[in-house]
């Protein structure tokens, strides 16, 4: 290529020579144009291969000229082609003085506004059926009539402005859906035209603190330069994938870090409220010993510590909670966030006992039982040890007469029982005849589990063994039947001659 400069810069000068008048005395004394040397390489392509009007390299010009470069056409040579726009159209945004973005013709689908642009014109993109996408800078203020008027394809518009004013028909005969930053004046806009919105776009510019809902996903964008890497401090809050688009999991705050392509930090402070906690039970009515487990629905995340106005009342761990003596408390469920969630607790003593009154003859034992202790212990006790006694619920009637038993419960109540008891144990027999050696056994009818000690009041005359009488000599006498308990049972033994 420079040598074909050279060749024209000689030629050129040679014509201004020849044409000047007084430049050279004479015809004949004009310059000869020889052809072309073959040591010459030919960088001449194309109609201008033709080397009949080549002149040699050291052509001399006259003293004062210049050579020349003549201007020449580069546009489609590979080694000097012009890098592509960010929207891969050479100049597809054409832009007044004003800054108002009059024309795109550029055939991408997806398309960037610049962000010199303040304004996208009249019918800009107007019947753009390629367009799918478009998104709008912070620095546009308004978007004029029809500007995206026919286009049938758009189907996204990110409008990273937040104070922009829109034409009622600036998006007629299109249905995008509208992902905008929280509080745009175009989310306002869009929802009263029925489109559908996505309060959902960040644009750091600066450091900046932003709210959000668990499940919204938020796209980040960055003016200027490109950001390069992201990073999220709390990943229970919020995640961040490579492309910019962070999801939000759970309530609390995390700090986006939004590294840009000079390795310079912003920051996105995002603060996430906890859904609405509620306690499994708003009140519980206990007996005395029960338990109940509280859980918090909607916890999100958040840590949960547990108290009771009145420990003695009703304790609580982990949500356990424990009733242990009759009152009326509070359990409340302080979660991380500060939340407060209280139930209420009413607890009552349903210790009972499996009877409250007995009638029991003496000598046999009837066990009382106690319901609704909830593990707590028991202590018994008899008003009268000498008519009915008691050990551990089992009550023993001893004698005739009456009685209260009392099972004092843990904590709680007392309980109490009226024993009347009777005694109905008698001798199988009251009188005996008997000859000289002979025996009869006598028997205590109802003398349930009482031990029995017999005796003669004369054993020269009668003996007796377990109840087993034996006739000695003649006579009379007494057998006592003695009862645990103070009972005694008689009977009349008479003896007479043996018969022969």
């Amino acid at each position: 290529m420079k040598g074909l400069n050279r060749i024209l810069a000689a030629l050129l000068a040679g014509l201004m020579l020849w044409g000047m008048p007084g430049a050279l005395a004479k015809p004949q004394d004009a310059i000869e144009v020889p052809e072309l040397a073959e040591s010459v390489e030919s960088e001449i392509v194309g109609d201008w291969q033709d080397t009949s009007l080549a002149l040699p390299d050291d052509l001399a010009l006259s003293d004062g000229l210049e050579p020349v470069e003549p201007a020449v056409d580069t546009s489609d040579m590979a080694d000097t082609a012009a890098p592509a726009s960010p929207n891969a159209d050479a100049d597809p945004f054409s832009i007044n003085a004003e800054g108002v973005l009059v024309k795109y013709s550029g055939s991408n689908r997806a398309v960037t506004i610049p962000d010199t642009v303040v304004a996208i014109g009249r019918n800009a993109f107007k019947g753009n059926t390629r367009l799918t996408e478009v998104t709008i800078p912070a620095g546009v203020t308004a978007i004029q009539a029809k500007a995206f008027s026919g286009c049938a394809r758009l189907a996204t518009v990110n409008v990273l402005a937040g104070e922009i004013t829109i034409a009622s028909n600036a998006f007629s005969g299109a249905k995008p859906l509208f992902c905008t930053v929280v509080g745009s004046d175009a989310a306002a806009w869009a929802r009263r035209k029925g489109f559908r919105v996505e309060d959902n776009l960040v644009v750091p510019g600066k450091d900046v603190r932003m709210a959000a809902a668990i499940g919204d996903n938020l796209r980040i964008f960055t003016s200027g330069r490109k950001a390069i890497s992201f990073y999220s401090s709390n990943a229970s809050v919020a995640t961040v994938s490579r492309d910019g688009t962070v999801s939000v999991r759970g309530g609390g705050t995390t700090q986006i870090t939004v590294w840009l392509e000079d390795w310079t930090p912003q920051y996105i402070t995002l603060s996430v409220p906890f859904p609405e906690a509620s306690l499994s039970d708003r009140s519980l009515s206990l007996g005395v010993g029960g338990a109940r487990t509280l859980s918090v629905d909607n916890l999100s995340g958040r840590t949960v510590s547990w108290f009771s106005s009145e420990m003695g009342i009703a304790s609580v761990r982990g949500g356990l909670v424990t009733a242990i003596r009759p009152g009326k408390c509070t359990i409340t469920a302080r979660l991380s966030d500060g939340t407060a969630l209280s139930c209420a607790v009413t607890v009552t003593d349903n210790a009972a006992l499996s009877r409250t009154s007995l009638s029991m003859k003496a000598g046999y034992t009837h066990r009382l039982g106690v319901s609704g202790l909830g593990g707590r212990t028991v202590h018994w006790s008899s008003g009268n040890s000498s008519v009915a006694s008691v050990k551990d619920g089992v009550v023993t009637a001893l004698k005739a007469g009456k009685c209260t038993i009392t099972a004092q419960v843990q904590n709680g109540k007392s309980l109490k029982c009226k024993v009347t008891v009777k005694d109905a144990a008698k001798l199988s027999r009251t009188s005996l005849s008997l000859k000289v050696g002979g025996f009869q056994a006598l028997k205590v009818v109802d003398r349930g589990n009482r031990a029995v000690t017999w005796s003669s009041s004369n054993s020269a005359v009668a003996t007796v063994h377990g109840g087993m009488v034996v006739a000695r000599k003649v006579g009379s006498c007494t057998v006592t039947a003695s009862l645990s308990g103070g009972r005694k049972l008689t009977c009349k033994v008479t003896v007479s001659e043996k018969t022969k």
